[in-house]
């Protein structure tokens, strides 16, 4: 069996940020049973937490790393530093991980920062992380060969430091390494050659397949012909790139469009490939859980219909905030608690008897249409677009309802700052649920109507699969991913799941809400109201768009229909044990590119 070795800053059930943590963890999931797999991931604190421990059975490697760091080469300091780094080993899904944690006071600081991302800490990580692979690699070479590995697979550009020194230390060794770089999301982060020494990189020659051939350069020619003509330093990204064996992306169009159109052409192109993210999430699973936790509430509601799709959305929207868990929301940073406490002192946000948020919301006055979005804060999430929107939307249907539940960062404060305002406007019809809640995940989902995604750049979309799986009709972006997951009706017809929309175009955006909320009102209409063709030729007449509103004449369950569609989109083409079939035809074809033969 081959040995894999993947290098990522995240890994679902381990720690995660966002979308990329759950790649990894998914995809070495159903490739256990053919490699032998060991995860490379930096503490991030987690070695503190006895929950974590205790899943992976962590225990001390006799490997312990001791040297010194110039920390000023790196921008992180001005003085050197003693590096004291030690190894973790564990299981998880069938792998083995290794953790590299920080023993002493600089090393923790850098290593075992819990904010993965943090901005003071995250070049040392980089610096770090390779130092210790480094490291690792060299007593696995001289210890344990027949554990070197035979692919790495890289996840993001925050490991192609290591990725590159593995290879330039195998190398010494007569022996070689296939590698794969995934770029989930292009954040151009640049550094200069002495950044990359102080990772562990050497003057040695690097053999790199590039333009569809195998070129030798030193470090120094290797990092001048990613620099081009470029005045600033190349990115990083674009070092692993040139570097890789295969370079994939999480979508054709973001492979092609940014990963070969902005770092290197015709140089990559020759070994570019894709491979979609997936969605492990089970709706009827997760309806059983909701209307087994909910039960009587939802039977207070309505005896007969309690089970119902719109009895669960009526629950979520007069009543569920009530039931919000007493820990949540969940904050990753003291300060972004902190501000939120001192500014969400305005209704629907709930105060304590000092005048302070307490975390919990006030629940809607009535049912109504409703539309979700979920994500992280962040200018690429777009929720600054939907919330432009939203007051267009209800010029057509006033008793439309937004849910966001959105995940903030000490980097995001600003864009909550300008949401307030737009917060203040809606507190009939807005909910933004700022932090971590896990109590009514499953129940927004599987009660809404729309799930919007109004990106202004998504890799993929994992979120627009959690969507279309809870059967909600999806509205995103025509950008990256989210136009090779989402059918649109204008040219799918029926068998559609819902629109694609010009990027940070706030009148299409509500254009499509607005027809789907007619579309949902006259699939409810249809199933039993006393005015039942009235209503239905006045919500035929509201909807703009020509083609849905022909197949809205023509199917009076065209809501449903659009919804089944989403779920069996997801369940035929964007399981994990689907697409991750692509992953061996993929390693396979960066071991040809490198020359090895197994």
């Amino acid at each position: 069996m081959q040995n894999l070795w993947v290098f990522s800053f995240e890994y679902a059930g381990i720690i995660k940020v966002g979308g990329l943590g759950e790649v990894p963890a998914n995809q070495t999931k159903f490739l256990a049973n053919q490699y032998n797999i060991t995860l490379f991931i930096p503490s991030h604190g987690i070695h503190t937490n006895m929950q974590i421990v205790e899943k992976l059975n962590l225990t001390k490697l006799n490997l312990e790393l001791c040297t010194t760091l110039n920390t000023q080469k790196i921008g992180i300091g001005d003085r050197t530093e003693s590096v004291h780094i030690e190894f973790l080993e564990g299981r998880i899904n069938g792998i083995r991980v290794v953790i590299l944690v920080g023993k002493n006071e600089f090393s923790s600081y850098i290593l075992n920062d819990p904010i993965v991302y943090a901005p003071n800490t995250l070049s040392g990580k980089f610096v770090l992380f390779s130092m210790g692979i480094k490291y690792y690699i060299q007593q696995v070479k001289q210890m344990n060969p027949e554990e070197l590995p035979h692919i790495i697979h890289c996840h993001d550009h925050h490991g192609i430091p290591a990725m590159m020194c593995c290879r330039q230390e195998l190398r010494k060794a007569t022996t070689d390494v296939a590698t794969v770089l995934t770029i989930h999301l292009l954040s151009w982060p640049r550094y200069d050659l002495e950044f990359l020494k102080s990772c562990g990189l050497e003057e040695g020659d690097f053999d790199v397949f590039v333009g569809g051939e195998h070129k030798r350069y030193t470090l120094t020619e290797f990092y001048m012909f990613c620099k081009g003509s470029d005045a600033l330093e190349p990115p990083l990204e674009k070092l692993g790139v040139i570097f890789a064996d295969v370079v994939t992306s999480v979508s054709e169009d973001y492979a092609m469009s940014n990963v070969v159109g902005y770092l290197g052409g015709g140089w990559v192109y020759p070994k570019i490939d894709f491979i979609w993210n997936g969605c492990d999430w089970d709706y009827e699973e997760m309806r059983r859980n909701v209307l087994s936790t909910y039960k009587r509430e939802l039977q207070s509601l309505d005896k007969k219909n309690w089970s119902s799709r719109k009895n669960l959305r009526k629950f979520l929207l007069t009543r569920a905030f009530s039931y919000l868990d007493e820990s949540e929301p969940i904050y990753s940073s003291k300060n972004v608690e902190g501000y939120l406490q001192n500014h969400l002192t305005f209704f629907p946000y709930m105060k304590n008897k000092k005048g302070i948020f307490d975390g919990k919301l006030a629940s809607f006055f009535e049912d109504g249409p409703l539309v979700i979005a979920t994500g992280r804060i962040s200018r690429q999430k777009g929720i600054d677009i939907l919330l432009d929107a939203i007051p267009l939307v209800l010029k057509k249907h006033p008793n439309a309802k937004f849910i966001f539940s959105v995940l903030p960062t000490e980097f995001s404060i600003p864009d909550i700052e300008s949401f307030l305002s737009r917060i203040k406007l809606f507190k009939n019809n807005l909910r933004m649920i700022i932090g971590k809640v896990v109590s009514l995940y499953s129940l927004m989902h599987i009660a809404a109507d729309i799930y919007c995604v109004p990106s202004r750049w998504e890799p993929f979309g994992i979120t627009a699969l959690e969507g279309m799986v809870s059967k909600t009709i999806l509205v995103a972006s025509q950008t990256g991913g989210l136009q090779e997951i989402v059918l649109d009706v204008s040219k799918w017809g029926d068998k559609g799941t819902g629109s694609l929309v010009h990027v940070e175009n706030v009148s299409m955006l509500a254009t499509a809400i607005s027809d789907f909320i007619s579309v949902i009102k006259i699939d409810e209409v249809n199933q039993g109201s006393l005015n039942k063709e009235k209503d239905r030729i006045n919500l035929l007449n509201s909807i703009e768009n020509p083609e849905i509103r022909n197949l809205a004449q023509q199917y009076a369950d065209l809501g449903t229909r659009l919804r089944e569609n989403a779920h069996a989109r997801v369940e035929e083409h964007f399981r994990w044990e689907f697409v991750t079939q692509k992953l061996p035809k993929i390693y396979h074809q960066a071991l040809k590119n490198r020359g090895i033969t197994i």
